[in-house]
Parts: structure tokens; C-alpha cells; sequence
């Protein structure tokens, strides 16, 4: 029995599916946060050690019998000299295991548009988007670094949530239902409590402060007017990274477009204006077919070159 194996790796956690050469999913589980240039490339490889593991103890996977992993590495090819020492770290946690590494964005992309020319954005603890055009040309836009981008993310959110909380406490705005919420959410007895939180608690880490944006959902449900406000915002920005992308390439009409990442989870607050800001005239907003996972599955196979046929992709579903 062969086994093909798709990892997506995020900034918050990371997933890892088996499949088997009868396309039956033999093992499925989810790991720590793999983007090297927020968690070290010692901890992503960390990660992956875990991941051979648990394939073997507990999925019960011959590893010698592993045709093909794909990687999805947040961060992977951001900065082209670091490519061959990745490359070449990552060889030694695999040995003879056969794999290809990519960006997170390119089995997202796989996932959502099964191969097909068009436009998907990501919108999770970071933000990016990834084209493919009707002549296989690429393109990427955004994803940058959450110190200085990052966008529409849950990280941004989440950032846009603490700066507005300040401003509400010093008075500087006027409070809305934010403020108090925050205050009671958290336990907060005064609102500097906040930063101990945020520095002592959270460590500064970066997944940890991006759950603030589950607050601002929360809010945004509330009718909180800063919270919804964000989230156009955050419709916007992420709107501005599908049209440069589509600038940049040649798309068979109606362009393809599609999404995924926790963000999006508040699709009422942000789709509207994801939709309102977009510069084609004619397009498809798709959800998703599968998970990006299921996409590190199927490149896995191509690269192996087993074909993937529809009762793969219909077992994939069950993720």
C-alpha cells in the first residue's frame, strides 16, 4: 500500500492528511504553526518531526511507503536566499521520504480551484492572494509581514481592535460597545490590564493576538459601528490584493475567485465589501471545493503523478 501526504502549514497550526493509493484518507491530524519567519525554522522542523511521527505511531503508515508529501510552508519563498538552507533542513527531517515544498498559497489555491485559472485570497492569521492565469502564469500580492502588512488578516484585526480599545480608554474616541466589552470579557479592573495581557500572558505572539478577532466578530454581531467599520476595511484591503493580481495576468472571464482563512468566518461583515471594491466586472466568487489541506493532498498526488479523480476528491470532503 503507497500513501501520498498533503501538510498545510499556517501561522497558527497546521494540518496533515494520509491518503492511500485506494484514495481512502488514512490519517488525519493537526500540528503547531509552521511559517518559518514567525516561528523559527527549528520549531517548523520541530513540527514536522511530530508529524512523521504521529503518521507512523498512530496512523499505523509505513514511512517507506510514502510517495509524495507537499509542504505548505507560510513564508516559504518570501526571501530567495534562504530557499536552499530550507530546502536542504527540511531533506534531513524527511531523509528519503520524497516531498515538495511550496507556499501555503499555492495548495489553497489548489483546494479552492481544483487546478482551474483564477484568483484565490487567504485571509487567516496573515493575509495573501494567488493567481493563476489561463496561460499557468502566477502571481502573488500581499503577504508581506505581519510587523508592517498583513492586511485584512486576523492578525490585523486583531491589532486594529487593541489601537482602538486604547484610544476609547484614554478618551481620545468616544467609547462604544467595544470598550465595555473588552473590559468585561477580559476581567480587566483597569484597562492597562490589557497590556499584561497582551505582553505577560500572550507573550507577543502573534497567533495568541490575532484571537482578538474573534472579539471583533463578536462585536461586529453586537452592531458595535468600530467593528463593522474594520471589517469593510478589511473587505477593501483584500479586495485591492484580487485586483492587482488580475492587473498583472490574462483571466479567462467570469474570473474565478475564491477564499479561505478563520477571517472569512465573518463573511456577512466582510464579503460586501470584498465584493464592492472588486475592479472586474465579471466574475465568480466561489467558495471553496475543499480545505487547503486537501490541496497539499492533491499536489502530493500530481507531483507523484497518480491522477486524482473524483471519488478522491469526494472522500477529501469528509475533512
Amino acid at each position: 500500500m503507497n500513501y501520498y501526504v498533503g501538510i498545510d502549514g499556517g501561522g497558527t497550526k497546521s494540518a496533515l492528511v494520509c491518503v492511500n493509493d485506494c484514495e481512502q484518507i488514512v490519517y488525519q491530524t493537526v500540528l503547531g504553526p509552521t511559517n518559518y519567519l514567525v516561528n523559527s525554522l527549528p520549531a517548523v522542523l520541530s513540527v514536522y518531526q511530530e508529524g512523521l511521527r504521529l503518521l507512523q505511531q498512530e496512523g499505523n503508515v509505513d514511512l517507506t511507503k510514502i510517495q509524495m508529501v507537499f509542504i505548505a510552508m507560510a513564508g516559504y519563498g518570501d526571501i530567495s536566499e534562504d530557499l536552499p538552507m530550507i530546502n536542504e533542513k527540511v531533506k534531513s527531517v524527511f531523509k528519503t521520504i520524497p516531498f515538495v515544498l511550496g507556499n501555503d498559497t499555492e495548495n489553497a489555491h489548489a483546494a479552492s480551484l481544483l487546478g482551474e485559472s483564477g484568483i484565490h485570497v487567504i485571509a487567516g492569521t496573515g493575509s495573501i492572494a494567488y493567481g493563476i492565469d489561463r496561460f499557468g502564469k502566477t502571481a502573488r500580492c500581499g503577504g508581506w509581514h505581519h510587523l508592517f502588512s498583513d492586511e485584512g488578516s486576523g492578525y490585523w484585526l486583531a491589532i486594529c481592535l487593541l489601537e482602538e480599545f486604547s484610544k476609547q480608554a484614554d478618551g481620545r474616541h468616544p467609547k462604544t460597545k467595544l470598550y465595555e466589552y473588552m473590559m468585561k470579557t477580559y476581567h480587566f479592573e483597569k484597562s492597562e490590564d490589557i497590556l499584561s495581557l497582551v505582553i505577560n500572558t500572550y507573550e507577543l505572539k502573534r497567533e495568541k493576538i490575532a484571537q482578538f478577532g474573534i472579539d471583533l466578530s463578536n462585536l461586529a454581531e453586537m452592531n458595535d459601528p468600530f467593528a463593522k467599520r474594520i471589517f469593510e476595511e478589511a473587505g477593501k484591503e483584500l479586495a485591492s490584493m484580487v485586483n492587482c493580481i488580475y492587473q498583472t495576468g490574462s483571466y479567462q472571464l467570469p474570473v474565478k475567485i475564491s477564499y479561505s482563512g478563520g477571517v472569512f468566518a465573518s463573511a456577512e461583515y466582510i464579503l460586501p465589501s470584498f465584493r464592492k471594491h472588486l475592479s472586474m466586472k465579471d466574475y465568480e466568487l466561489i467558495f471553496p471545493f475543499q480545505k487547503p489541506v486537501c490541496g497539499s493532498v492533491i499536489l502530493a498526488m500530481k507531483f507523484a503523478k497518480h491522477p486524482v479523480t473524483k471519488k478522491l476528491l469526494e472522500e477529501l470532503k469528509r475533512i
